[in-house]
């Protein structure tokens, strides 16, 4: 995918994207390309595979929710979801989480170089966070009964946790789902869709935060890892 059919592909979604806000990606790109092998930020270095599989799988969700408040972006690598986001969003806070500091610094030099505002970093694993945000998303973290559980305690009541899936973001939906009754989600909506015409098939998971999540959660990693609320 190249930058005039990235335009085009957002137009179709109902995004309009600015100069300026095509300049940032194209920045943000150069910044991955040339920083990848200090940073360990991704395995996707091809430039059009950059705009598909990073930049314009990160922004599929823009047309389906009303983004006010604040988004935390749980285990965000080389910044995806969050960045792009923040480049169509400017006015939305942001916060990227990784546990992997030299991500982070790498983020905070991304920051400065597309001059982004109200967007900050945290060197956290997501079940040590205390905070609850407005929105929680996360991408190719993990399967989704243990991001159910990583993310659902961190959504306000009324909020929303949105996963990234692949083509097998159903079974894994199917196979976690009773967690979402244990941790105060309900499912609103998915959508299932391609980055480019019929290859590359994506699924985001909407799922509203309806109850307080019981206090007993999250449990530690290491025992969510080995026992997922399936």
């Amino acid at each position: 995918m190249n930058y005039e059919l990235f335009v085009d592909k957002l137009k179709e979604r109902g995004i309009l994207i600015t100069t300026l806000q095509l300049e940032q990606f194209k920045l943000y790109q150069n910044l991955l390309i040339t920083e990848n092998k200090k940073f360990n930020l991704t395995s996707i270095t091809d430039e059009e595979e950059i705009i598909e599989k990073h930049f314009y799988d990160s922004l599929t969700i823009l047309n389906k929710l009303n983004y006010q408040g604040t988004l935390l972006d749980i285990g965000t690598g080389g910044g995806f979801p969050g960045i792009p986001l923040k480049i169509m969003l400017p006015e939305l806070k942001i916060i990227l989480s990784d546990s992997t500091q030299k991500k982070l610094i790498f983020l905070e030099t991304v920051i400065a170089k597309l001059k982004l505002k109200n967007i900050t970093t945290l060197l956290k694993r997501a079940e040590e966070i205390k905070t609850k945000y407005d929105f929680v998303v996360s991408r190719g973290v993990a399967k989704f009964s243990i991001l159910n559980e990583l993310c659902l305690p961190l959504v306000k009541v009324g909020g929303y946790f949105i996963a990234y899936k692949g083509s097998e973001g159903l079974n894994e939906y199917n196979q976690g789902k009773r967690g979402l009754d244990i941790l105060g989600g309900q499912l609103d909506f998915y959508e299932e869709l391609y980055l480019n015409k019929q290859e590359n098939k994506r699924i985001n998971f909407f799922i509203k935060k309806i109850n307080d999540t019981p206090t007993a959660y999250p449990r530690l990693f290491a025992t969510i890892k080995k026992s997922p609320l399936e």
